[in-house]
């Protein structure tokens, strides 16, 4: 395995326990990662976008696949 397939592998592997594993320290890494910025740039994306922000509910998920079908 050449280096760069390895740090792809490396990569891949840090993405999907971020986002799967452990997923509930989310907030904290983009909040360290931003330097604080994480919730006003959320803020003005939604604002530019027209879309009020809102918290994630266990059930939007659910609900958003049985009305995709």
């Amino acid at each position: 395995m050449t280096l760069e397939r390895l740090w792809w592998a490396l990569v891949r592997f840090g993405f999907r326990l971020l986002y799967n594993e452990l997923a509930f320290t989310y907030d904290l890494v983009s909040r360290v990662v931003s330097l604080g910025q994480w919730r006003a740039w959320q803020r003005a994306a939604f604002s530019l976008s027209g879309r009020r922000a809102r918290r994630h509910r266990a059930g939007d998920c659910a609900r958003h696949r049985r009305h995709a079908a």
